[in-house]
């Protein structure tokens, strides 16, 4: 058994450093770490080259890509086999040991692909002051069991949300499962890469372990490109624009990708998968999705709320969607165009009423994602695999109150 580990990065050498730190940190001769850099200009390629490790193997694009795209290049240079495969973002980390913990749950299940919640760590510099050097993790340690047809079906209802999928962000996948999700030689269909893995990994896996004690830490700095995309305010706007500017594969038709809004940016993808594996067999939840939207950008200023939701608009006129303009004019008129007073939350140290521990690492000397990875993999301790391993159960949440909302508003939900 090999692990691959693939790095994605561009213009990102301040903090690719640390997160090359704690992947050659892992022990491991059977390790290779693909450093896929996407035409950086800011020393990228010193940086790894300064590492002197042969497990390392540098690719680059040649010219400026997007995401999906340098994704996709990445994959053209991992090994096939016995080979698993987990994606890095270049200002987050591995924990300490977190492939040996990893290898001995494949061995022990026999799964095709182990997937973790992620811890944050938020970097200095990150755009809201309040959660600088603050480090969120949940205090658990269970082994669940997902069977991918009933994944499918509730991500596709949107009970489920996107991160509990085997996506290659947050999980060690078969290359040979990825392998099998290719079509015309591509695996990646979508602009959003890391939610288009964990929909397309479900349709060539019979069942997946999902383990809510970590083996990596999200990172969010201020380069970050989730923070940035939703438009948040006090946030750096230039790797959203950075992303948009270099998109260069079709939106689906179906939803388009709104700059700003977090919600159509994971809807996009599964409709992508829908098309390109399931042969549009999934039942797909649009009206609830289209609602879910406008409860998103509620919060918006008015402003704001008219430049998302023309956009949306304009998709819908220029693919002549008549049933999507219909859905907007109905949930335009349900959420009146006025901001809801949301306040922004405010850290609370120590452990929170969700069970994750809040902490500032700054006291500790910690200022980048290795030292992170250490502080919490010493918290932790070493991984024991629970005794029990959990079955995924489908929550009712037909009967919640805002599906049935929805629901009484537009009944056909698969319009």
């Amino acid at each position: 058994m090999r692990f691959t580990v693939v790095i994605p990065t561009r213009e990102r050498s301040d903090t690719l450093k640390f997160t090359l730190d704690t992947v050659l940190s892992q022990d491991r001769d059977d390790l290779v770490v693909v450093v896929s850099d996407n035409a950086s200009t800011d020393g990228t390629r010193e940086v790894v080259a300064a590492r002197h490790d042969p497990r390392i193997r540098y690719v680059n694009t040649g010219r400026r890509v997007s995401m999906a795209s340098n994704w996709e290049f990445a994959l053209q240079h991992v090994d096939d086999g016995d080979n698993y495969v987990f994606y890095l973002g270049d200002d987050d980390g591995l924990l300490p040991n977190a492939l040996d913990d990893v290898e001995g749950i494949i061995r022990e299940t026999g799964t095709r692909a182990v997937a973790w919640r992620k811890p944050d760590y938020h970097w200095p510099g990150w755009p809201f002051a309040e959660w600088e050097h603050l480090l969120v993790a949940t205090l658990d340690n269970r082994l669940i069991r997902y069977d991918s047809r009933h994944v499918l079906r509730d991500v596709a209802r949107l009970w489920l949300p996107y991160y509990r999928c085997p996506a290659l962000y947050n999980s060690f996948v078969d290359v040979r499962a990825l392998r099998e999700a290719q079509r015309g030689g591509a695996f990646f269909r979508s602009l959003i890469p890391d939610a288009y893995s964990g929909y397309a990994v479900l349709r060539t896996t019979d069942w997946y372990l999902y383990s809510t004690r970590p083996f990596s830490l999200n990172g969010g700095s201020a380069h970050s490109t989730g923070a940035s995309a939703g438009a948040a305010p006090g946030s750096n706007a230039s790797p959203r624009q950075m992303f948009w500017a270099e998109a260069d594969l079709p939106v689906h038709p179906s939803v388009g990708l709104v700059k700003g809004s977090v919600v159509l940016q994971i809807a996009e993808p599964l409709y992508q998968a829908n098309d390109a594996l399931f042969d549009g067999d999934l039942a797909l939840n649009r009206p609830y999705l289209v609602a879910k939207f406008f409860r998103e950008v509620q919060g918006a200023s008015a402003e704001q709320w008219r430049v998302v939701v023309d956009d949306l608009s304009e998709h819908a006129r220029r693919h002549d969607d008549r049933a999507l303009l219909t859905m907007i004019r109905v949930f335009g008129r349900a959420f009146p165009n006025r901001p809801v007073e949301r306040r922004r939350s405010v850290p609370v140290r120590g452990l929170n009423s969700a069970h994750q521990l809040v902490v500032d690492l700054s006291p500790y000397g910690v200022r980048d994602i290795a030292g992170a990875c250490d502080w919490l993999g010493k918290l932790l301790g070493p991984y024991q695999r629970p005794s029990a391993t959990r079955e995924y159960r489908t929550l009712d949440k037909v009967a919640a109150r805002f599906g049935t909302w929805v629901s009484d508003r537009i009944p056909d939900w698969t319009i």
